[in-house]
Formats: structure tokens, sequence, C-alpha cells
């Protein structure tokens, strides 16, 4: 009897277990719902079909749901999520109710389509924080198959990707965290996506055909740079002198990247990328006007950079540099090759705790034929913006050139350079040099203006000042000394050539002697 008895108490104890967890499970829907549209900002609104709690599964699924964020918020921006589903598995009820802590074992957001609107204006009295009460942590948050776009200047700009994936593990946030510029930690993240277009200035387009960071590894596939529209319609649009662009680069990997905020500051460290087959060609149109803006020397513009860099070593291999010049009345323009790139570029970093020069030394081929190096440093906090440049050219062909000088100086040039060395020591206004050359039977024409007959007696005249290279030293060198005053209006690599400009003609034309010093 008493076995009975017992029976019948443990029965109604589990039957009422069962009734009370089935009507927890019936009230777990409104009351999430309700709990929802409490705590979230005005600025956040959220909208669903149907949402799914499953207590025992400790699981939450949320069907079509759509998120929208005010411009009303600390980014500046409106943002709009509409996706499929948003799964939230295994939920930890024990730290929930005892630990003032939710833990989710995996979140998973299935086809986010992510748009962000950027304001043209943040107003400071806009900005709405989020009031999260408790810590929130996932072992797992999946983005499944997402897309995303990003626009500003009204929607004239825009950078759109396709096929998004990621993978983050062990993220956490917290009361405090939630509303700084990193709002969440985490132990390790994944992503790739295709597809990736987007507005780099008001003339050129990147885009990239795909992106994989895996294994602490940035691995980018078929990125381009091109400007939107063709050379002829680039001269008609425009007022003045602007490169065309064409820039492809087959694959570019990086490794290691870290990217985090110090204070108000982006940091992003590198410690090596390395680019392969590299194609870029430059064009431009010379019969415009000049742009006469200030153009800064390098070591200003990567000291101005709106984030603090650090990449330790660049490494260049298999490239491609072409520059044209067209100008008036000329039907092909005058181009300039410089093909088998290769190199490294060290030290790149505005950050005011590297003090080393950045470095940069690059060898190619001339034209195809001419051994070209080139080597190159400044300290990027230089108030003056010193460099020191130097560089060689070696069993150069001259006539090779005569398609690039022809339609932009007028002048034809024979004769072949051996070696030629330079050394240019310079800063924001002047640059003084040494240039040694060793050459044979050097000789050039000046052309008259249809650039088809040679004006002879221009060409007499220079030829009297011309060395043909007999008169050289034991060695078979001349001597010549550069002394330039740059033009600020103009790039870093105008000041290069019109630096090599100077002390090949003092050497063509001077007394060709070392100087003893």
């Amino acid at each position: 009897m008493l076995n009975k008895r017992i029976k019948i108490v443990l029965l109604s104890i589990l039957l009422a277990m069962v009734i009370l967890l089935f009507g927890i499970h019936m009230a777990a829907k409104p009351y999430l719902e309700n709990a929802l549209e409490k705590k979230i900002p005005n600025h956040i609104n959220l909208a669903y079909s149907n949402v799914e709690v499953n207590l025992l599964t400790g699981s939450v699924v949320f069907t079509t749901p759509s998120i929208r964020v005010s411009k009303e918020n600390q980014h500046g921006g409106e943002l709009a999520i509409d996706l499929e589903a948003i799964h939230i598995n295994d939920i930890g009820y024990w730290n929930l109710i005892f630990s003032q802590k939710l833990d989710i074992a995996e979140l998973v957001l299935v086809e986010p389509r992510i748009s962000f609107e950027k304001s043209n204006q943040v107003i400071a009295k806009d900005v709405k924080n989020v009031q999260l009460l408790k810590t929130i942590s996932t072992a797992s948050i999946r983005i499944e198959n997402g897309s995303l776009g990003v626009s500003w200047m009204n929607g004239k700009r825009k950078i759109l990707l396709e096929s998004l994936s990621v993978e983050i593990t062990d993220a956490e946030t917290n009361p405090n965290l939630i509303n700084t510029k990193t709002p969440f930690t985490f132990s390790s993240i994944e992503y790739n996506f295709k597809n990736l277009t987007g507005d780099f200035n008001k003339y050129e387009e990147l885009s990239i055909d795909e992106i994989q960071f895996f294994n602490h590894e940035f691995n980018i596939q078929g990125l381009s740079l091109n400007t939107l529209l063709s050379k002829a319609e680039l001269s008609k649009r425009i007022g003045y002198e602007r490169d065309h662009v064409n820039l492809q680069i087959p694959h570019l990997q990086v490794e290691t990247p870290q990217f985090y905020y110090k204070g108000d500051s982006l940091q992003v460290i590198m410690p090596k990328m390395n680019i392969e087959g590299l194609a870029l060609d430059i064009f431009r149109d010379k019969s415009l006007p000049d742009d006469t803006s200030y153009k800064p020397l390098y070591a200003k513009t990567l000291k101005d950079l709106p984030f603090k860099l650090t990449l330790d070593t660049i490494t260049m291999s298999d490239g491609l540099i072409v520059y044209e010049e067209e100008v008036k009345n000329k039907i092909v323009a005058g181009q300039l090759r410089f093909e088998d790139v290769n190199g490294q570029i060290k030290n790149v970093s505005n950050m005011y705790s590297q003090q080393e020069d950045l470095e940069i030394s690059l060898a190619s081929n001339l034209m195809g034929k001419g051994k070209l190096e080139l080597n190159w440093a400044f300290n990027v906090h230089s108030p003056e913006q010193r460099f020191l440049a130097s560089g060689s050219l070696l069993n150069f062909e001259t006539s090779r050139l005569n398609d690039f000088l022809e339609p932009n100086l007028r002048i034809r040039t024979e004769g072949n350079i051996q070696n030629l060395y330079f050394t240019i020591d310079g800063d924001e206004h002047t640059a003084v040099g040494d240039v040694k050359m060793r050459y044979h039977d050097f000789k050039f024409r000046v052309l008259k203006r249809d650039k088809l007959r040679v004006n002879k007696l221009f060409t007499f005249i220079g030829n009297l000042f011309i060395d043909d290279g007999s008169k050289a030293d034991e060695n078979g060198y001349r001597y010549g000394k550069i002394d330039v005053q740059r033009h600020q209006n103009k790039s870093f690599f105008n000041y290069l050539w019109i630096s090599l400009q100077d002390g090949m003609l003092d050497v063509l034309s001077g007394n060709g002697k070392k100087e003893i010093e």
C-alpha cells in the first residue's frame, strides 16, 4: 500500500514538473518578446515573422528577422540587416540565473543582407548607448552566406561584397565594452568573401575577386584598381593632368595582421606582405594643364594617414610597371616600361616609436633591356622630409627611349650607356648629388615641331657641347654634379627624374672630371 502511495506521489510530482515546464515553455515566448520590446533601445528596431523558444534544448530561432539601427547611433549612419534566420543554440540557464551572465554555445546568422548608409553629419547629442545588463559570451558566432553594402555621400559612393562567411570563437561583451569602438573580445576569427567592388575615390574603382582570412593570414585574389572612365573620356571630364590608372594584382598575401584601437586611433600592424605579379599601367595626357596643387613627399603622406600603420616588410616579385605620356597631335603615347620588377620595402610605419628609416630596394629591366636598380630611404618623422636615393643603370641602348623622348622632349638619342651610378641627397626643397657614367658614342638629335624632321642647326650646336664618351678617366667614367630645386606641385618621381637629368647633362656637357673633396 505504501509503495503505491509513493508511486502516486512521485507520479504527481513528475506530472506537476511537466505541467510547470510546459507552462514555462508556453510563457517563454511572450516573455522573450516582451523583454525584447522593453530592453532594446529606441533607435534599434527588431522585427521578425516568428520566434520559437525551446527550453529543453536551450535554443531560440528567429525567422526572417529584420534589424534597423537609425542614424542616431554612435556609428553616424543607418544600419539595416535582413536575415533568413537567427539561431541561438544551447543557452546556459545556470549562469543566467545565478551569475548574471548569458552563455551561448552558438549564434548563427543565416544569409544576412547588411547595408549601412553613412550620414554626412554626426551630431554628438544623437549618440545613444546600448544598455546591457549582463555579460554575454558565446563559444561560436557564424555568419553564413551573407552580403554587405556600404554607401556614403548620399549614395554616390558604395562598397559591395558577396558570399560573406565568418566564424568567431570565444566572443564576449559586457555593459562597459558594448559601447566602445571594439564592442566585444574574441580569441580567433576566420572569414572569406567574394566579389568586392567599391569606389576608391571619385574616378577609381577597387575590386577583389576573393579574400580569405585563415590561420592569421590574409590571401587576396584578383585585386584591381581601375579608372572608371576611358582615357579619352577622362581627358574630357577633367581640366588638368591626372593619371589614368589600371592596376592588377593576381595574388597578395598578408601574414598575421593586427587591427585594434588605442584610444581613438586605429592601429594596423602587418609583419609581412607579399605582392605577386603586379601589373600597373599609368597614362597621363600631357596636353592638359598641370595640376598646380601642392604635392607632399611620401614621408608627409605616410605621417598624415588617419590611422597608425606598421608594416615590417613588403616583398614584390614579377612586377610590370608601364608609364605612358600622350602629347598633342601624337597618335601613339610615349611609353616607359619597367619589366621584371622585384624588391623589398622595409619599415613602413608612422608610429613615433619607429625611428628606423623606411627603406626601398627595387630592381627591374628598363624597356626590357637595361638593368635598373633603385635604393631609396627616408625618415617619416623628419621635419625637412629628407631622403637619400641611389641607383644604377647597366648596359642600356639609349635608342630604346626614343618612343618616349621624341613626343615629349623632341629629342632622339643613340649610343650605349654601359654603366650609370647616381646618389641624390634631398629634402622638401632642394636636392644635390653625384652621377658617374661610362658610355660610348652618345649622340642626340633635336627634332622640329612636327617631330618627324631633324633640326640640324640645334642638333649641331647641341652636339658641340656633348662629349661622346671618349674623354673619360682611366676606368672609362665621366662625372657630374646634381643641384636642383624641387617643383612642389609635382610628384617625387618628377623630382627624382629632374635630379638625374641634371646630373647626366653635367656628365655629358661638363668637364667630366671627378671633384677632389
